[in-house]
């Protein structure tokens, strides 16, 4: 992801963009750049649990590289899903630099409710790459979630 700021004031390499356009391309960067998949979330998916807007984990080839694999919902507004993209895109390479642990099949559930970007990290290369995508991106701090099937076990039962 690095070639894409190199020599750069990290403005638009094509101009600003629609939210569809960007979506386009930060799906273009993850398959292509990334090796990875990128994906809608399947529609026998829905629903999703409470506040899951993405998932992301890492899969391997037969060689043992590792390549991205992201899922965001398509039931949200377009720029909010265009920021989600742009998040897990930063994330499928950071998973080293965020304090939540995945849940068992190394899945990462990224939330909908945003924040503002408030230093270096995950939410800060996100916005980068929105803008060097051709967007002027919202707030793009998004938290990681507890896995759904962790948090239902978490819940006491009722008396």
């Amino acid at each position: 992801m690095r070639e894409l700021y190199d020599g750069t004031d990290y403005g638009p390499l094509h101009g600003w963009r629609g939210d569809e356009e960007v979506i386009a391309a930060v799906r273009t960067l993850i398959t292509d750049a990334l090796d990875g998949t990128a994906e809608d979330v399947p529609e026998e998916a829905y629903p999703l649990p409470e506040g899951v807007g993405a998932a992301v984990t890492m899969g391997y080839d037969e060689q043992g590289a590792p390549h991205p694999l992201v899922w965001v919902r398509t039931d949200i507004p377009s720029g909010l899903r265009a920021d989600l993209w742009g998040y897990c895109a930063a994330l499928s390479v950071s998973f080293d630099r965020v304090d939540v642990e995945p849940d068992a099949d190394g899945i990462y559930y990224v939330g909908m409710e945003r924040s503002p970007v408030t230093g270096p990290g995950v939410a800060l290369l996100a916005a980068l790459t929105l803008q060097r995508m051709g967007r002027r991106p919202d707030d793009c701090a998004f938290p990681l979630l507890v896995p759904p099937a962790e948090e239902e076990a978490a819940t006491p039962l009722a008396a």
